[in-house]
């Protein structure tokens, strides 16, 4: 019994060393939690030192790295590895809330008052692009930074450009949802209308021509330039056509005052609008309407002298058409004009007029008469106004002389002009009585 006891008592360190030995290699191959290896440290701790004072508490690091140095290189990264995962979870958190605040605020959209997206509106109507100089100018003008603005413009023109594309496709959508169809048609089937009216027993009616002459101009006319208030134009263009617009009663002679010269102007428009020789005819005859002499003196005095102009033109034309009756009412009509020698060298009326008086036998005689009368009276003009100005000029009556030289020597082509015209009149009329005493 006593051999066995001390051969018990010899063993008992190497066993110890052993099992620390086992302990070791068991740590390594796995990987426990930190507070299972802590648990196991110190019952080995306990195991291997019974004599050590229970009271003293150690920590599990002080421990590991005291008592056991072969254990601390194993047990230290598990506990990094245990304590990494927090504090990686606590920053992907941190991130996480930054990142969402950060994208909030870019995705945040800006919103901008009433009066500025009017005045964005108003500039991309007018220029979807902009340059930076004018972008500026108006960021200044309505309280915004160009980066607003540009993105603003960037997002119209892509919304304006899917809004297109959209329209052209036919605009239609279809929801898988619900199941509804939402279709975008501009133009009005009016055919439908009537049918479901006749399948609900109403009769037909006056107003169907109306609506088939309605279909007609809906089809015929092109659709509008897409916008982004297209939606509200289809809308009211579509009111606007059904409820119809009374054309407008077109213009006749009792529409002119021909005691007031500020209708001149009107009165102008209205031979212009003139298209067949009878419509020409019956406006510049004016006939059955007393025309008072102001309203004459506005015919021939209008700015920059557009009527005699107009009146030049309109004999010219029947001239070369031997349109006899349409120049002789023109001519009748330039009798009755006070007309001033700055009218007859800004129009070249004497010009023309000397070009009926040379048309031979083409002319009708009575119209060479009244060319006759013309030229006779703007001749007498002339040499007044030339002796006017020969007179000095403290005579009342005297006409402004041309301010430059190109103008005076038009002036003195035209009263040339004037003269000649008058003399080969009046050589015309000679000759005629020569030949009729003759026969």
């Amino acid at each position: 019994m006593e051999s066995s006891d001390n051969s018990f008592n010899n063993n008992a360190p190497s066993d110890n060393a052993a099992l620390n030995s086992f302990l070791a290699a068991l740590a390594a191959q796995q990987e426990p939690h930190a507070s299972i290896q802590f648990t196991a440290a110190s019952q080995t701790q306990q195991f291997i030192l019974p004599t050590a004072p229970p009271q003293r508490v150690l920590r599990s690091s002080h421990l590991l790295t005291s008592t056991q140095p072969q254990l601390a290189p194993q047990l230290a990264p598990q506990q990094q590895q245990h304590q990494q995962p927090v504090k990686k979870a606590t920053s992907r958190q941190a991130g996480s809330k930054a990142t969402a605040s950060r994208s909030s605020a870019k995705s945040a959209p800006n919103r901008f008052l009433p009066s500025q997206v009017e005045q964005l509106e108003i500039m991309f109507s007018r220029n979807p692009s902009p340059e930076k100089e004018a972008m500026e100018v108006l960021g200044n003008f309505i309280g915004l930074n160009i980066d607003q603005i540009r993105k603003w413009f960037s997002r119209r023109r892509l919304k304006k450009e899917t809004q297109e594309e959209r329209f052209q496709l036919g605009a239609s959508v279809t929801s898988d949802e619900s199941g509804d169809l939402a279709r975008i048609n501009d133009d009005v089937n009016m055919g439908d209308v009537i049918a479901a009216a006749d399948r609900n027993g109403s009769a037909p009616t006056a107003i169907d021509g109306a609506l088939s002459n309605l279909i007609k101009i809906e089809d015929t006319t092109p659709p509008p330039q897409f916008s982004h208030h297209s939606e509200a134009f289809v809308a009211s263009t579509s009111t606007v056509l059904a409820v119809g617009t009374p054309p407008l009663a077109p213009m006749t002679l009792a529409d002119i005052n021909f005691g007031d010269s500020n209708y001149v102007v009107k009165y102008l428009k209205f031979l212009a609008a003139a298209e067949t020789i009878e419509e020409k005819r019956a406006r510049i005859r004016a006939d059955g309407y007393q025309v008072s002499n102001s309203f004459y003196k506005g015919l021939a005095l209008l700015k920059s002298f557009k009527s005699l102009i107009f009146f030049r033109q309109w004999v010219i034309e029947a001239k070369d058409a031997g349109q006899t009756g349409l120049l002789k009412d023109v001519l009748n009509l330039l009798v009755k004009l006070p007309i001033t020698l700055e009218g007859l060298v800004a129009s070249k009326l004497g010009r023309a007029v000397k070009v009926v008086m040379s048309g031979g036998d083409r002319v009708d005689e009575d119209v060479k008469q009244i060319a006759k009368k013309l030229t006779t009276a703007w001749a007498a003009l002339v040499q007044k106004s030339a002796g006017n100005s020969a007179g000095g000029e403290n005579n009342s009556t005297k006409q402004p002389p041309p301010k430059t030289l190109a103008e005076r020597q038009r002036t003195q082509r035209e009263g040339e002009d004037v003269i000649a015209t008058a003399s080969a009149a009046k050589s015309h009329e000679l000759l005629a009585n020569a030949k009729k005493n003759a026969t």
